[in-house]
């Protein structure tokens, strides 16, 4: 997963583990981040600002124990 800033700040976060900043304010064409290997579970995301490119990421849903 890429994700470029441009302009602003683009917060991601999670319930578990960490959290990442990218600034890209003041910075001539933004800044732009490359994640690899990451999976994703009951998450949403919001960007403003940026662009994202999403390749061989997984995405997966859990379900609530009973």
């Amino acid at each position: 997963m890429s994700i470029v800033s441009t302009g602003s700040r683009a917060h991601i976060a999670c319930s578990q583990g960490n959290f990442w900043m990218v600034d890209g304010s003041g910075r001539e064409g933004g800044i732009q981040v490359n994640f690899k290997g990451l999976a994703f579970t009951n998450s949403s995301f919001d960007f403003l600002d940026a662009s994202v490119n999403i390749k061989d990421c997984t995405f997966g849903e859990t379900k609530p124990s009973a």
